[in-house]
């Protein structure tokens, strides 16, 4: 039996004022803090001040990443992807999302560990998966990541809310364990 693979294309909104719906929607996602990728003549538009703006009114935090040109080189591709692990967005609960996933797909985790040349027995799922998690924390750690998500305000009384919002996402569909709100609550609870 061939492998399924599953696509799930992502929601535009496109509409007169449009823009004004951004702090809804990160609110309907969770979202506590974003990354926003723009360029100099969006900023010029005076639409990136403006979503800024809408966002900090919904209380959300925010970094802005704008070394980008209008067709994005690879290497400004490369600097957006350091900026972003060093602002801590979603890297605290990935060795979390591996431990959870693992079980389930091992031998996905154990093609990631190859990827990354980290020393395998084939076959040797465990090992696999402890290298993996110690090289998702050595580099959080090299990137300045060392804190866990109530070390960047995260409360406990935001795990509900949060884990009701995570399991909307249409990414969930993709995922090899079907999660229910129990687990994705116990994410965040480790994670905190």
């Amino acid at each position: 039996m061939k492998e399924l693979r599953k696509f799930v294309a992502p929601e535009f909104v496109f509409r007169i004022d449009a823009i004004n719906l951004v702090s809804r929607y990160a609110r309907n996602f969770g979202i506590v803090k974003i990354l926003m990728v723009t360029d100099e003549g969006v900023i010029k538009a005076g639409w990136a001040g403006k979503v800024i703006e809408l966002i900090k009114e919904a209380g959300i935090l925010y970094e802005v990443y704008s070394n980008v040109s209008p067709n994005p080189r690879d290497y400004e591709c490369m600097e957006g992807a350091e900026f972003y692990r060093q602002n801590k967005c979603n890297a605290l609960l990935l060795p979390f999302v591996v431990e959870y996933r693992n079980n389930l797909a091992p031998e996905r985790f154990n093609k990631i560990a190859g990827c990354l040349n980290l020393p395998l027995n084939k076959g040797d799922y465990k090992t696999a998966k402890a290298r993996l998690l110690e090289h998702i924390k050595e580099f959080n750690k090299k990137v300045g990541i060392n804190k866990n998500l109530s070390g960047i305000g995260l409360k406990k009384a935001d795990i509900p809310r949060l884990a009701q919002n995570a399991i909307k996402d249409p990414c969930v569909v993709t995922n090899p364990r079907k999660p229910c709100i129990r687990d994705i609550k116990v994410i965040y609870e480790e994670a905190s």
